[in-house]
């Protein structure tokens, strides 16, 4: 739980905190400040097919595979 205070009006709000997003590889954390990519893949501007998110380990398997199979064309 989070509470704002606003110092002019002495004011005090309650927030609960997002819940953090889980990686679709492996299901840790996702955090973007560590690696993490998160998005989603549309099927037009306004339909959203598929909400991703990458934790950094997967993030750096996913773009090794892609490196490792740039050439054999598949």
């Amino acid at each position: 739980m989070v509470k704002i205070i606003n110092l002019r009006t002495k004011n005090i709000i309650t927030k609960q905190p997002p819940k953090p997003l889980k990686c679709n590889v492996c299901g840790c954390d996702y955090n973007e400040r560590v690696g993490g990519i998160s998005g989603n893949i549309k099927y037009a501007p306004d339909v959203n097919i598929l909400d991703v998110a990458f934790c950094g380990i997967c993030t750096v398997g996913v773009v090794q595979m892609l490196v490792d199979n740039q050439d054999k064309g598949i």
